[in-house]
């Protein structure tokens, strides 16, 4: 038997990871990621406008995105107890900090004795791994040895503070570090944990990654404090007087701040918090990126999630533990390979993850009881009825319930909050006292002795918001209004009635502002709106919510219509709003927009935004009659919506549909062709073969005659049904002959080998293929001709008994630093003069060095490449 084709590259056109089948665990595992004390200020969750964060983006693009997920309480030890045991605050009496361990002595027996989540896990077969902060050290305890079978110890790293500051008064200490990012403790965990992921046959697994940072102090290399200069820094939005009509204080820390140095300082810290979650998304990216490139990542569950969020001056306070969303809201992504991702804005509670892992792992329903609900169902559709909230408590007695579109307070000295968050995102007006939101208010007091009475869906089978008001109404959420701009001065709306609503009401506002303006309540049964007061060439975006009594009680999706100018085209001029505009993402970096031709234009507007985003970004014009657009500017991993917009004269003067897509993600997710793992082997037709070595000596394979019907058989794993390159090498002296790709007997691809005219050439085939998701057989046979092949290249091959198998090679661990950069780029763990090349998301190389170990790259051009270390890893790279 001999091998005839090797060296086998495969390109990806949309998502592709290739896996030997027999390293595929059936039951998923889970990757658990936990970062200490990080906000929603991730650069996805659009929670601050200057955050990098381009490895948690990326897992963002993929997973299901919960925007609206919030802590079981606003410190550590009480909300990863919640979360790891399944038991809330007031059952367990681990309120704070200071409460210790839940096994230590002091507590009920039956807390001492809770199934943990990994424990769980491990009780179901799983091997559960641990490196890092994963449970709160309390009562001298910090990893609960009976919930691992293994656990990462010693990540201690030396620390060289470069200008170590504390604010008087306050533990605020923050500084960049003289260490590289290799050499400071969170990474090493995040190597730690990727070094488990390197390894073969480890399912199924639950491996568990905490990083330390940004918690206090915030140190980080000094690089990444470098990417957020404090001059530019933007602080978060504050309201002066903005307590007084609050239950409660502040802590007086953003007083201590001002008082020691003014606004000048709040930017250093500001800058400081920054860096450390630009630091915590770059160890987080050293463990995705391995995951991406090992036999696990089509079969491993990736949860990541802040234990809580963080004060940095709003509500005038610094830290956590409190009450308002600063502190309580966190991101929370799962992404599952089997399902789409997404965004949920569904008000959600790290309470529910452990119901959720285990439902999407599908292990036994738990016996022992597990507060929280299952997730999975919005995981498979964001759109989903939900009942639920988000019950929050600090302290004994102080409780918050987040909803879809409300927010209550009540603290233990009998104040309350009421928060309107569609019109006041900040938090800074509480209408408790509000007499029309006095239904509204009760549904959430009710709703609160609901949980804390262990109802998990405390609005019945409304929303948060709904089912109340009216008596017994429920209304449900719309999810389907429409915006159509009519002409430069006129907008229509649309939507499909609900049920139990006393009527609607109709919200507005210019894209980009922060609160909308209430327009007007129109009747009970109303399915439609006319807008004759909008301004021309305007960005505007429409709610309407459900009624009861006169109480808005459900929310609904909220489209954006672009109106155009008056000015231009005439005045009424012809062109017609579009609607039939489509999008396909033809590769990782490419999106053909296209639509049908309309009346009167002389021009097509095509524009693009991040989905989520206030505007829209002018891409080009086109000329009149065209009716496509190559978009090849698109970044992998990323959710766009695009608009087409007819011109006249130069002015847009009529609107279109807006579809949206996520871009998929390159090369097996890192954004750049990288091959795949194969498993091949040797089959022969029994038509002549004559001999071949059975030595891979040397780094190559000998092998004699070859002719018509000689074949090589891949067993491979697509990921993802798509058009794929494939691209491949031999060293051939041939009389004519073709190279055929197939599945079974049906012939995918097939490509002529040219006579190379010696043994030493190589001859390059390259052709393309469409294939299918799933594990399959994949055959190259060489058809038509005869000849010799010599000297095929061995050098990733392996012997494996009578027949040989294909394995790509591990290659050395290196590091890249830091990312993002905004200049010099240092890679540790290089070969000696190992290729490094720079591509942009397009796949052109744009820089080429055997270097040894730094690369500068001040001449690029801002924006996201792919760095890729000789021919097999690759890692994103944001040039700022």
């Amino acid at each position: 038997m001999k091998r005839l084709f090797t060296s086998l590259l495969i390109i990806a056109g949309t998502t592709l990871s290739w896996h030997t089948s027999s390293g595929q665990s059936q039951q998923k595992n889970v990757v658990f990621i936990m970062v200490d004390d990080m906000n929603d200020w991730v650069g996805a969750f659009n929670g601050h406008p200057q955050t990098l964060t381009p490895n948690i983006d990326a897992l963002a693009a993929k997973g299901m995105m919960f925007t609206n997920a919030h802590c079981a309480g606003p410190t550590c030890n009480p909300s990863r107890t919640a979360l790891l045991t399944g038991r809330r605050l007031h059952e367990t009496g681990i309120v704070g900090n200071g409460d210790g361990f839940f096994r230590s002595n002091d507590k009920p027996n039956w807390v001492q004795n809770l199934i943990t989540l990994p424990q769980y896990f491990k009780q179901n077969g799983y091997t559960t791994v641990q490196a890092g902060k994963i449970f709160h050290q309390g009562g001298g305890v910090e990893s609960d040895p009976i919930s691992w079978t293994t656990q990462g110890t010693g990540f201690g790293a030396a620390k060289t503070l470069l200008d170590d500051y504390t604010i008087p008064g306050t533990n605020l200490t923050y500084s960049p570090q003289g260490e590289n990012l290799a050499n400071t403790s969170d990474f090493k965990i995040a190597d730690w944990c990727s070094n488990f992921l390197e390894q073969s046959n480890q399912g199924p697994f639950f491996l568990a990654c905490g990083i330390f940072r940004p918690h206090l102090p915030f140190y980080a290399p000094e690089t990444y404090f470098d990417l957020y200069p404090t001059s530019s820094v933007t602080l978060p939005p504050y309201l002066a007087n903005d307590l007084a009509d609050c239950g409660i204080g502040s802590n007086g820390e953003l007083q201590d701040v001002l008082n020691d140095g003014g606004n000048a300082r709040w930017k250093e810290l500001v800058q400081a918090y920054l860096a450390c979650i630009s630091f915590a998304d770059a160890c987080v990216g050293e463990l995705l990126t391995t995951l991406e490139n090992s036999e696990y990542a089509n079969n491993t569950i990736v949860v990541l999630m802040g234990d809580h969020g963080w004060h940095l001056g709003e509500k005038d306070a610094f830290r956590k533990s409190t009450l308002w969303k600063r502190a309580t809201k966190t991101p929370l992504i799962i992404y599952d390979p089997s399902n789409n991702g997404g965004s949920c804005s569904r008000a959600v509670s790290l309470q529910d993850v452990y119901p959720t892992l285990v439902d999407i792992c599908n292990l036994p329903n738990p016996s022992h009881t597990v507060r929280g609900r299952s997730l999975y169902p919005l995981i498979q559709n964001p759109n989903t009825a939900w009942a639920g909230a988000a019950l929050t408590q600090n302290g004994s007695a102080s409780y918050a319930l987040s909803g879809d579109d409300y927010r209550y307070i009540k603290y233990s000295n009998g104040s309350e909050e009421f928060y309107d968050l569609a019109a006041d995102p900040n938090e800074w007006t509480n209408v408790v006292n509000n007499g029309s939101y006095a239904s509204a208010l009760q549904d959430y007091q009710n709703a609160l002795a609901a949980l804390l009475a262990h109802d998990e869906t405390p609005f019945g089978t409304g929303t948060p918001g709904g089912g109340g008001g009216g008596g017994g109404g429920t209304p449900s959420d719309l999810t389907d209004l429409s915006s159509t701009a009519m002409n430069c001065s006129t907008v229509s709306l649309s939507w499909t009635d609900t049920n139990g609503e006393t009527g609607y009401r109709v919200r507005r506002k210019v894209v980009g502002a922060t609160s909308y303006t209430n327009l007007t309540d129109v009747a009970a049964g109303s399915t439609s709106y006319t807008d004759n007061s909008v301004a021309a060439n305007t960005d505007y975006q429409y709610m309407v919510r459900p009624l009861v009594n006169g109480t808005a009680v459900a929310i609904s999706n909220t489209p954006t219509i672009s109106v155009g100018d008056c000015s231009t085209g005439g005045g009424g001029g012809t062109p017609v709003d579009l609607t039939d505009v489509s999008v396909v993402a033809t590769s990782c970096s490419t999106v053909v927009v296209s639509w049908s031709d309309g009346p009167g234009e002389t021009a097509y507007r095509i524009r693009r935004k991040v989905t989520g985003a206030t505007t829209f970004a002018n891409l080009g014009d086109v000329n009149a009659d065209v009716t496509t657009y190559t978009d090849a500017t698109a970044v992998s991993g990323t959710n766009y919506t695009y608009q087409v917009r007819p011109v006249v004269n130069g002015g847009a003067v009529a609107a279109s549909n807006q579809p949206t897509i996520v871009i998929p993600a390159c090369g097996g997710g890192s954004g750049a062709p990288i091959p795949g793992t194969l498993q091949a082997e040797d089959y022969d037709n029994q038509s002549g073969i004559q001999t071949e070595s059975t030595s891979d000596a040397g780094g190559g394979l000998n092998v004699g005659f070859i002719q018509n019907g000689d074949f090589i058989e891949f067993d491979v794993f697509v990921s993802a049904a798509g058009t794929y390159d494939v691209d491949f090498r031999v060293a051939t002296n041939t009389s004519g002959g073709t190279i055929q790709l197939k599945n079974g007997s049906t012939l995918l691809a097939s490509a002529a080998v040219s006579n190379t005219g010696g043994w030493q050439s190589w001859s390059t085939v390259s052709t393309s293929a469409n294939l299918s998701a799933g594990a399959q057989t994949l055959k190259l046979e060489f058809v038509g001709g005869s000849g010799f092949l010599f000297n095929i290249n061995w050098a990733d091959f392996a012997s494996a008994g009578g027949n040989r198998k294909a394995q790509v090679q591990a290659l050395p661990a290196w590091t890249v630093y830091p990312n993002p950069t905004t200049g010099i780029v240092t890679i540790e763990g290089l070969a000696e003069m190992e290729e490094v090349e720079i591509f942009n998301l397009a796949g052109a190389s744009v820089m080429k060095s055997q270097t040894s170990g730094k690369l500068n790259i001040e001449e690029l051009p801002a924006g996201t490449y792919i760095l890729q270390v000789g021919s097999f890893q690759s890692v994103r790279l944001v040039k700022q």
